[in-house]
């Protein structure tokens, strides 16, 4: 009877623990109520492992893609479906979800960013409705990070070798149905070991003078020329050419133009932010085009500047110079009586020469 009562009290109590599903329930619909004030409430919730490539295979063509940093440099992933997107968008922007859904079209930067707040609130939610209970994947860190073009790029950012995926069937308003996705790393990122310090090199981490000199990076998104002439007819309103993937392919640049690395520009927490992609290699002989300045005409080429090797002279004093080689007797030079023109005066005779013309005008 006792064996009976206990195993009862252990099953209910099991039925009331905190489970994923009913955390990802309950997180979502308080970051709706919380952020956009609409009642979003989740139908089913199905759970199960993957890798990248079966992340990518199931998103679906028209889905907002976000992609979520993690902990240690874990990437997670999210994706909603046109009209759960489109109807929360709307309920941020307007107040209220619309009777009828809009037309189809591609989500845009726009939509993320207006989606960002209520991704955030839903990833804090989860982990408080966790609070100690064990999840069989890592919950806590996860926040906004940007916006996916297409499941082919999502791919490339993703690197861990399992992820769990949970696909959620959402209502929002009794107006829009659709899915969200998420998609977490099963195991976080080993941290790296840390590296050993050479017991030559300075202790630059104890020493006050380097830690406080300023160091200044800039974000470039491009570079491009511009004639004086140019400049002097720039007016407000204009615009300058900036290459489609500029900010993909964002510089990291210290002073004074120092590539660093490269990454793309977006925004985290309301901040502008880059997300480092890849890493300028031979950063000290890359050459960046200057721009256009009067000075740089007929200037020459700025390089590297090299020095020669040092050449060492001998001491006249210490060293006396060597003895120079007898030359040998040079041969007789031929007779040159017989060209004209070169002759003695004397020996040739008077030069008849015809008298000069009588200029006018002069006394």
């Amino acid at each position: 009877m006792l064996r009976r009562k206990a195993t009862a009290a252990r099953e209910v109590r099991q039925a009331r623990a905190m489970t994923v599903a009913r955390a990802l329930r309950i997180a979502l619909a308080r970051a709706a109520d919380d952020v956009t004030g609409t009642a979003l409430a989740v139908a089913t919730v199905a759970e199960d492992d993957t890798t990248t490539d079966g992340v990518v295979e199931g998103l679906a063509d028209g889905e907002l893609i976000l992609l979520l940093d993690g902990p240690d440099g874990a990437a997670g992933a999210m994706s909603l479906s046109f009209a759960v997107a489109s109807g929360l968008v709307e309920a941020q922007t307007t107040g209220r979800v619309g009777q009828r859904p809009p037309d189809p079209r591609p989500p845009t930067r726009t939509d993320a960013a207006i989606l960002s707040p209520l991704v955030d609130t839903m990833m804090t939610r989860l982990e408080q409705a966790m609070g100690e209970h064990e999840a069989p994947v890592p919950l806590a860190g996860y926040r906004f990070g940007a916006m996916m073009e297409n499941a082919r790029l999502l791919g490339l950012s993703l690197d861990a070798p399992e992820y769990r995926r949970f696909e959620l069937k959402v209502d929002l308003e009794g107006l829009r149905q659709g899915r969200i996705v998420l998609v977490l790393p099963s195991k976080l990122p080993e941290a790296a070991p840390p590296s050993v310090a050479d017991p030559l090199a300075p202790d630059r981490a104890d020493n006050p003078v380097l830690n406080d000199l300023p160091v200044q990076i800039n974000a470039v998104l491009c570079r491009f020329s511009l004639t004086v002439d140019q400049l002097r007819r720039l007016a407000p309103g204009d615009t300058f050419p900036v290459p489609r993937n500029a900010i993909a392919r964002s510089r990291l640049e210290a002073e004074p133009g120092v590539p660093l690395a490269e990454g793309r520009l977006g925004q985290l927490d309301g901040y502008r932010a880059i997300r480092l992609t890849l890493e300028v290699e031979g950063a000290e002989d890359a050459e960046e085009p200057a721009p256009f300045a009067p000075a740089d005409i007929g200037a020459p080429e700025a390089g590297p500047a090299r020095s020669a090797p040092p050449v060492t002279l001998p001491d006249p004093v210490a060293e006396p110079l060597p003895d120079l080689p007898e030359v040998p007797d040079l041969p007789d030079l031929p007779d040159l009586g017989d060209l004209p023109g070169f002759g003695n005066a004397e020996e040739e005779g008077e030069y008849d020469l015809p008298p000069l013309p009588r200029v006018s005008g002069l006394d």
